[in-house]
């Protein structure tokens, strides 16, 4: 799985970029939210972006956080002595 999201990582990065767009896009949510017309947005929306993002950095987090359990546990199995 985490091959995956590294694939999705490198695929749509540049995608994801925020730009001016997403800044007025975000200043606009009470519209957004009414459902009345915006504008165009690119490919995805700021909401889409931070989703992403936030799966980016919540997965390496994750895999750090691993790690470090990870660690302590199988140590003793893989002794340097």
């Amino acid at each position: 799985m985490f091959a995956s999201f590294i694939i999705m990582f490198f695929r749509y990065w540049h995608h994801n970029l925020i730009n001016r767009d997403d800044i007025f896009w975000a200043k606009n949510i009470r519209k957004i939210v009414v459902n009345e017309e915006v504008g165009d947005t690119g490919r995805y929306n700021f909401g889409q972006k931070c989703v992403f993002w936030a799966a980016i950095i919540l997965l390496v987090l994750l895999l750090v956080s691993g790690v470090i359990i990870w660690r302590p546990y199988f140590a003793p199995a893989f002794s340097i002595r």
